[in-house]
């Protein structure tokens, strides 16, 4: 890493910055003879914070001074303005373009002088945003910046720290002030223009005479750079300048120690709460609290909330809707119990509807009549027996068969004599048949013989009809 030394100056200003030591921002006051500075260059030096922690910039901290001038009187009083003007390594306007764009934006045309710069590389392992924190001091305070006695100046000393990455032709300055655009200088930050102004001016009857063990008459509060983005493996060349507005007076910044480092900030967020568990009555919804990317560096740390925790909430607790019910119930019987009646009905609501429910097809107490014992009514069928017919036999004793036969079914439950095509019969005499021959004579008995008792006789037969009506048949 190399320190370029200030355009214009004398060789003696080149510093290289050797391997073995910290880096910018990383370097601590442990290492300097406290309260004083370590001299690099007559423009750089290393510096214990013990004469600034009160404008912000923590005890011990220690920093890397910067100026347009004798870096020393950053951090030494002698009450001396000569002490801090320097003039014979004045450069011309556009010695740093990038500084003169900053300059000319903010409204100032002069030219730009002792033009002083820290340039190096750096190549980030792991990505996200960096920061650096620093204090900007000038002697122009207050004789040559606006003030309660100064208006306006032509002449503004600024400060930048320029980020670009490598292969872009473009540099970022980060060094603004907050929540504005405008870079920091004295036309930016004095006495009449920000909150941020600190004042070192103090009488000669004040102990000490001065606030802060610096030469300048005002330095700003503790600021801290816009965060830049960096992405992991890209070189990016990072470049500090400080310029004199006015020859005649200088300024200084210092760079706190171990300040420039990495902004990661903490991502997390509660994850969005699920479908409720129930759609009305009230049910409950859940959503887990989910850390995706832990704060390093100066990046801003997580919430208090443990990474998995589960927050509950309640959810639909309106009322659920009730659906109307009701039915038909009949209040009069039919009035047929066949052929087709009617009846009386009236639909009762036994439920009303309810919180948005469906309400019933029917209002409560609606009648209706209804058919009822549709069904035909019974009817016996009609038919006749045909006539009896001839006897089966032509003598002695036999059978006659007569046929059924419908002419109208029954209807409904009727009922009928007999079925279509059934058969009944009945007996019946033709007339007698004739004698059967006579038996052969029994042969005469030896033994005396005995009179029956009673003379045997043929048994009687049915007597045939009359083969006449009259005259004798």
């Amino acid at each position: 890493m190399q320190c370029h030394k200030r355009q214009g100056g004398p060789a003696k200003h080149y510093f290289i910055w050797q391997q073995s030591m910290p880096l910018p921002g990383l370097i601590y006051a442990d290492s300097l003879a406290e309260p004083s500075c370590a001299m690099l260059s007559r423009t750089l030096t290393l510096c214990s914070a013990d004469h600034l922690h009160v404008a912000g910039m923590a005890m011990h901290a220690g920093a890397v001074v910067l100026s347009n001038g004798d870096a020393r009187n950053a951090a030494n009083h002698t009450n001396n303005s000569n002490g801090s003007s320097i003039r014979q390594y004045a450069t011309a306007a556009g010695a740093d373009a990038d500084l003169t764009a900053l300059s000319t934006a903010m409204g100032y045309s002069q030219s730009l002088w002792d033009i002083n710069i820290l340039s190096f590389d750096v190549t980030p392992t792991i990505g996200g945003m960096i920061v650096f924190s620093y204090v900007f001091g000038s002697e122009e305070y207050e004789e040559f910046s606006p003030s309660a006695t100064v208006n306006s100046t032509k002449y503004n000393d600024i400060f930048g720290f320029f980020i670009k990455a490598g292969g872009s032709n473009t540099s970022v300055n980060i060094a603004k002030l907050p929540n504005s655009t405008d870079a920091v200088g004295i036309g930016s930050v004095n006495p009449r223009a920000n909150a941020y102004y600190l004042s070192n001016v103090r009488t000669r009857t004040q102990s000490p005479v001065y606030a802060y063990n610096t030469e300048y008459d005002g330095l700003t509060k503790l600021l801290t750079t816009v965060p830049y983005n960096v992405v992991a493996g890209t070189v990016y060349r990072l470049k500090l300048v400080i310029s004199d507005g006015l020859t005649l007076v200088d300024s200084a910044v210092w760079i706190q120690a171990g300040s420039l480092a990495f902004k990661v900030d903490c991502v997390a967020s509660w994850i969005p709460w699920s479908a409720c568990s129930a759609a009305c009555g009230g049910g409950l919804q859940v959503s887990t609290y989910v850390i995706t990317t832990l704060a390093s560096g100066a990046g801003m740390p997580c919430d208090t909330v443990v990474n998995g925790t589960v927050a509950n909430r309640t959810c639909n607790t309106q009322a659920c809707p009730v659906n109307c019910v009701g039915s038909w119930i009949t209040t009069v019987a039919c009035n047929a119990t066949c052929g087709g009646g009617s009846s009386l009905q009236r639909f009762t609501v036994t439920t009303p509807a309810a919180h948005g429910g469906a309400a019933c097809a029917f209002a409560n107490g609606t009648t209706n009549n209804t058919a009822c014992n549709t069904h035909a009514c019974p009817v016996n069928c009609t038919g006749a027996w045909s006539s009896w017919g001839a006897c089966s036999t032509s003598c002695g004793n036999g059978t006659q068969t007569s046929t059924f036969s419908v002419t109208s079914p029954a209807v409904g439950a009727g009922s009928c004599e007999a079925t279509h095509g059934e058969i009944r019969s009945r007996a019946c005499v033709t007339g007698s048949c004739p004698p059967s021959p006579s038996p052969a004579p029994t042969p005469p008995s030896t033994s005396p013989s005995r009179p029956p008792l009673l003379q045997a006789h043929p048994k009687a037969q049915p007597c045939e009809s009359c083969s006449i009506t009259c005259a004798g048949g």
